[in-house]
């Protein structure tokens, strides 16, 4: 029944104007999907099904029905989800990341949900054979999301701030799902390095390269430039940035670069002057 769940508000991250509950337990999602969307859901469901079978570390949502309810002011369809960010507490800033940055900023507020070019100076450090697993995971699913025609999908990330020893995570679904240890480094020069539990999934996995996608990468690719960071790009093009870009942001922890100062006294001033191998400038 509606008493049993929250929500039934548009997603504050989202152009799509769909609307979300989320059932009392907190471990479902449903969400409004447009005609396309459900045609593309029954087009994957028996191939997906395999993909989890085959990927059981997958970071795809995972689908459990899709319902078309239809009174006399029309009708609306939905889908049933996981919630990806089952079982957390408090998250302390949540991200919707495409590895692009074309209209990808946030103006940061709380509860918002921040995008990529809020994430560009964070780096997740995660243990060497997690980080391996994320890359596996990410790089068989966005060749799954290849193979059928996807794009425009999004990789969710949320952080906690709470003790690896005081948090129980909830492996339901995937062993990368459900939260996992890591340290936030975040900047370049003097990066701090904060420990965290952080939750991943990969949603918005039904929007196919149709012609309306292919009219605004040319409109796009024509007034904007820029083509390799515009988001409307073919699945190809879009799953090797995506794999790409979490390549670089998903490291392993003997991966985390520390830079360190060294005192003056260990330069000379003036330098000498270079010349030809290795001698004094003529």
């Amino acid at each position: 029944s509606s008493a049993q769940l929250s929500g039934g508000e548009q997603q504050a991250s989202g152009k799509s104007g769909e609307i979300f509950w989320f059932s009392a337990d907190r471990r479902f999602v449903l969400k409004t999907i447009a005609d396309g969307e459900a045609a593309a859901l029954v087009g994957l469901l028996p191939e997906l099904a395999e993909h989890f079978v085959l990927h059981e570390g997958s970071l795809l949502t995972r689908y459990f029905g899709a319902f078309r309810l239809t009174d006399a002011r029309g009708a609306v369809q939905f889908v049933v989800m996981n919630n990806i960010f089952e079982g957390a507490p408090d998250l302390r800033v949540m991200y919707d990341l495409k590895g692009t940055t074309e209209d990808r900023w946030v103006d940061p507020a709380p509860g918002k949900c921040l995008k990529d070019n809020n994430f560009a100076e964070v780096t997740l450090l995660f243990e060497d054979e997690t980080a391996r697993a994320l890359h596996e995971a990410i790089r068989a699913d966005t060749a799954f999301l290849q193979r059928h025609g996807i794009m425009d999908y999004s990789m969710m990330c949320a952080m906690a701030d709470v003790a690896v020893s005081d948090f129980t995570p909830s492996r339901r679904f995937s062993p990368l799902m459900g939260g996992l240890p890591a340290r936030e480094r975040v900047g370049f020069v003097k990066p701090t390095r904060t420990e965290c539990i952080v939750f991943l999934g990969v949603i918005d996995m039904l929007v196919t390269y149709t012609w309306k996608k292919i009219a605004a990468h040319v409109l796009k690719n024509s007034t904007i430039g820029w083509s390799a960071e515009i988001d409307t790009v073919d699945p190809e093009r879009y799953a090797v940035r995506f794999r790409t870009h979490f390549a670089k942001k998903f490291l392993g922890s003997s991966d985390d670069l520390v830079a360190t100062e060294a005192p003056m006294e260990h330069f000379e001033s003036p330098m000498r002057p270079f010349g030809q191998s290795g001698g004094t400038a003529a």
